[in-house]
């Protein structure tokens, strides 16, 4: 739907309508997962909200029929695979004939690689990640006492692998 509905034929009225209109950059929050703990913690330091939201939840950037709605996107730290969980307290009556945004179509529709709504199976993608190695030479390696280890890696664009990218 991409904003808010109309009020035609009255089935919702404005009062109630707004209620159940959230600004996409307030309930959308990504994070970074790197153990299943992760996925249960709330470290702000792994944690940022979308700057603009309009790609997928249109110019208004809201989401139409949910209160209290919550959407965590996490990325596993290697290779960024995705696990999108939706959350809310209420949503639009059925009795209504105003259907809710499909938060997880539109955000698959920007979302090429996909992603899992399963936690089981994103539980699978974190203990794949500990492996993780990008494509390249390691050409450095960082740390210090406050951050985890940085690898810099070099890549070639050059030759038949990245012909297929």
């Amino acid at each position: 739907m991409n904003g808010l509905p109309s009020l035609s034929g009255g089935t919702l009225e404005r009062g109630n309508r707004e209620k159940f209109v959230c600004e996409a950059a307030e309930v959308i929050t990504f994070r970074l997962a790197e153990s299943v703990e992760d996925l249960h913690r709330n470290d702000e330091t792994r944690t940022f909200k979308p700057e603009f939201t309009h790609q997928v939840f249109g110019d208004n950037e809201v989401i139409f029929g949910y209160k209290g709605l919550k959407v965590d996107i996490f990325f596993t730290v290697g290779s960024l695979k995705q696990f999108v969980r939706v959350n809310y307290t209420d949503r639009v009556p059925s009795s209504v004939n105003v259907e809710p945004d499909n938060i997880l179509k539109l955000l698959m529709d920007q979302t090429p690689s996909g992603f899992t709504t399963n936690e089981s199976d994103f539980v699978l993608d974190i203990e794949k990640d500990r492996s993780f190695r990008p494509a390249g030479t390691l050409i450095a390696c960082y740390q210090n006492v406050y951050s985890p280890s940085i690898a810099l890696f070099s890549r070639s664009f050059k030759g038949r692998l990245a012909l297929k990218w």
